[in-house]
Formats: C-alpha cells, structure tokens, sequence
C-alpha cells in the first residue's frame, strides 16, 4: 500500500477513499489573466516591429517604387555592359530588409526572463488549484517535491523563444515580399503601405496576420503549460486515472465536448472508461479527442483527479 506524504500528516489509500466519499471535486480554474499578462506582452513586442517598420521602412517605399518605374533609356540599349544595372531598388530593399532584421532581433536574455516569470506564474496558479481541489476533498492539501519543475519551466522558455524568434522571422520575410510584390505589380505606395499593416478589402494584413498569430501562441502556451502541470502534479502522488471536464461555453470543440465526463488513464490518451475503470473503450469511437486536457491547441480543459487510484498501479 502506497503512502503520501503531506504537510499536516501521512494518508494511505484507505483513508483517501473514506475521506473522498459523497465529496464533490471543486473545478479546477483555467489561468486566464496570466493567459492575458503574456498575450498583453507578446502584443507589445509585435507593436514594436510595426513601429520600426513604419518609422525606418515606409519612408523609403515612394523612393523604391520610383525608382522601379523609370524607363530604360533608348541609349543603354546600345551599351552591352554588366556595370550598367537597372535593379537598384531591388538591392536598396534587400540591404533596407537586412538592416530592419537586425533592429528587430530578439533580446534574448530580457525575453527568457519574462518567460520565465509566466511560467513560475502559471505554476503558483496551477498549485494553487491543487491544493484548493485536494484540501477540500481529503481535508489536507497534498505537497510533493517536483524534481521536475526546473525541466518543465526550461522547456517551456526555450519553445517560446523559438516560436517568437519563428514569428519574428516569418514577419520580416512577409514584409521582404509584400513591398517586392507590390512593387513589381505596380502597386500605389499607400496600397503596398495598407498590405502591410491591416490589409485591403481582398486580404488581411502583414502586421494583422502576425497579431492573430501571436494571440494564439500567447493563448495556447499557457493552456499547454497549465495542463502539463496538471498531470505532473497529479500523476506525482499516484493518481492514474482523471475524470475529462470542459468549461462548458461555446467555444469548446466537439471532439472535447465529447469527452467532458469520461473517465480517462493519465498513460493512455485514445481510450476512455463508460463504466467506472471495468473497461476501457477507444476515444474515436464516441468522437473523441486522442490527447490529454491542455494538449490540443487553445485547450482550456482540464482533468478532474480521481483520488480513488491513488496507491494504485498505473493499470
């Protein structure tokens, strides 16, 4: 029989059961203002990119887009030179692009701290749900030591590093191309100057693209992180087996909605249990999602603990 060390005293599984008996789980509350901290600063940084790009490179566009437009004199057909070019604004936009990259690199060790700071922040908010969720159910909130946190926090620094680093990256090159395309199709320096920012009535933005991409990592991250927390922290106790609850509001998917209720293993995500933990039955088959709380994309889900396995093996 496994037993638990806790602040306050040491249960063992017979005591859970006893004590978790007609007792209700509290909800376990998505992070929802750290979700918005992080998206408040991710768009912050963005509006910094659109400011240099506005400041260092719409000044040079009317320049550009003139000089692409004047004709090849009659006499330079004449002349068979290589020192001769007619591509200038060609070159003057690679050397503008290069030089607004470097203006918008990342600050990495500014950004690692603040990644780190919502991930210790997504931590406190998740801790504290466990403890909220385990006091009230066995009178004692269950502390455990995670030697896995240092791991976790990393990890979670470095692919947000990459994913605004990608980001940053993947904005420079649509601006690279947008101005090269709008040039080329002779496009009005003030339309060039739209596709960049919001977008004309045909197509979105530059800049307005970026912000919906930075909105959903800010949003996904978080919610990534949380569940991740969520089944480390349980899972560290002994708990195997989680009940799937939805927030339900409008915004849920089908595929999660069809999971809210369902008893699920910690070790396998495509199955689910209909009776209790007798059987276990494939997700697919009621239209499920194969992943666990917080895994899928914008996942605001979470993993209600199921304190009756704990002691138990991961079966």
């Amino acid at each position: 029989m496994k037993r638990f060390m806790n602040n306050t005293s040491i249960l063992n599984s017979h005591q859970i059961k006893k004590r978790i008996s007609n007792k209700k789980i509290p909800a376990w509350r998505y992070p929802n203002q750290i979700e918005r901290d992080y998206l408040v600063n991710l768009m912050l940084l963005v509006k910094q990119w659109k400011n240099k790009m506005i400041n260092y490179i719409f000044p040079y566009i009317d320049e550009l887009n003139n000089e692409s437009s004047i004709q090849r004199p009659v006499e330079a057909n004449k002349v068979k030179s290589d020192s001769i070019r007619f591509d200038d604004w060609a070159d003057k936009l690679n050397n503008i692009i290069k030089a607004y990259s470097l203006q918008v690199n990342l600050n990495e060790v500014k950004a690692t701290q603040q990644l780190n700071f919502t991930a210790h922040e997504v931590s406190n908010f998740n801790v504290n749900q466990w403890f909220k969720v385990t006091n009230s159910i066995l009178g004692v909130p269950l502390i455990q030591t995670e030697p896995y946190f240092e791991t976790t926090v990393k990890s979670f620094t470095n692919e947000n590093i990459s994913l605004i680093t990608n980001l940053k990256d993947t904005t420079v090159q649509q601006i690279d191309t947008t101005i090269n395309r709008g040039i080329k199709q002779g496009l009005r320096n003030e339309t060039i100057k739209k596709k960049l920012l919001n977008g004309t009535d045909l197509e979105k933005g530059v800049f307005k693209k970026v912000e919906t991409r930075a909105a959903l990592i800010a949003r996904d991250q978080v919610g990534k992180l949380n569940g991740q927390l969520t089944q480390l922290r349980q899972t560290g106790v002994g708990i195997s087996q989680y009940t799937w609850r939805d927030v339900n509001d409008e915004r849920v998917r089908k595929k999660h909605n069809a999971m809210d209720g369902r008893l699920c293993k910690w070790n396998d995500s495509s199955v689910y249990s209909p009776d209790g933990g007798k059987t276990w039955l494939q997700r697919g088959s009621i239209g499920g999602v194969e992943l666990h709380p917080g895994q899928d994309y914008r996942c605001r889900c979470y993993a209600e603990p199921n304190f009756e396995t704990i002691g138990l093996d991961n079966i």
